[in-house]
């Protein structure tokens, strides 16, 4: 198991090796496992350990060969930048913390223990589909299902036409009254809100989930949220007494619209399975 040192809210180039709390400690999944039996390790700034001929502005992004090996060997290193790890590695590091306000929509491999974070959006949202964990796919216990006619009604509640569905359906599918749904309740694992800066919207979301795990199984609700962020789930627990049964439940957010992506997550466990969907809320463009 790989700890990594929490960076917190610090707001971005304020870091130094002193500024960093480290009482906060963060477990995650990851493709590959670097066992640190517990141990503490120092931990240093790209900017504060520049390699001769480099200067702070630019070994913060820890470029290749911007870090000296002396002041980094055994240290986890904190980068300005998302980058390959490589340079941390062969300048001796064990561990690499890379901060970037961008999102990060793909996985990576990394040679050393390594993560990032959204330091702009002071969260760890910043995260895409991820790699499959192969053992866990074969058995997800809960499935948010949809057909053909819920994209249906998703296109058509998006405003598309009947002459411009049937281009995407290729058959004589229509949009009319009775299947023009709302985009937010196609039957899929995650949640958005899309505001203005600042206003203050709620939405009630609907779901239905299949059960694909246990035959008789019951699951509870769990939800994680940033501060500004306010989810319900009702009902909250929900028991199944067949394999393909299907329950439904409503999420309502209430948030309350930032400049940056605010961030929150609904985990359905039963004691074996965790199905976790993301809930996001963001500022238009």
């Amino acid at each position: 198991m790989a700890y990594v040192v929490y960076m917190g809210d610090l707001p971005k180039g304020e870091f130094s090796a002193s500024s960093v709390h480290t009482s906060v400690l963060q477990q995650g999944v990851s493709i590959n496992t670097f066992d640190f039996e517990d141990k503490m390790f120092p931990f240093v700034y790209g900017g504060d350990v520049p390699n001769a001929g480099w200067n702070g502005s630019e070994s913060r992004f820890c470029n290749q060969g911007s870090l000296d090996s002396t002041l980094v060997k055994g240290s986890i290193v904190l980068c300005d930048s998302i980058n390959s790890g490589e340079s941390v590695l062969e300048a001796g590091g064990i561990g690499t913390v890379m901060q970037d306000g961008r999102s990060q929509d793909v996985a990576f491999n990394f040679p050393l223990a390594a993560t990032s974070l959204d330091l702009t959006n002071g969260n760890t949202f910043a995260y895409g589909s991820g790699q499959i964990d192969p053992t866990k796919a074969i058995s997800p216990g809960l499935l948010y299902d949809a057909n053909e006619a819920d994209y249906v009604s998703f296109l058509c509640g998006q405003g598309y036409s009947t002459k411009t569905l049937r281009i995407i359906t290729g058959d004589t599918s229509t949009c009319t009254a009775s299947n023009n749904g709302t985009v937010w309740d196609l039957n899929y694992p995650s949640f958005t809100l899309l505001g203005s800066s600042g206003e203050s919207l709620t939405r009630v979301f609907h779901r239905t989930i299949t059960n694909v795990g246990s035959p008789v199984s019951t699951y509870k609700a769990t939800v994680t949220a940033q501060g500004g962020v306010k989810v319900q789930v009702d009902p909250d627990v929900l028991s199944f007494k067949s394999i393909l049964q299907k329950q439904s439940f409503t999420l309502t957010v209430t948030a309350t619209i930032a400049n940056t992506v605010l961030s929150a997550a609904l985990v359905w466990d039963d004691g074996v399975h965790q199905v976790r969907s993301p809930i996001v809320a963001y500022p238009t463009a």
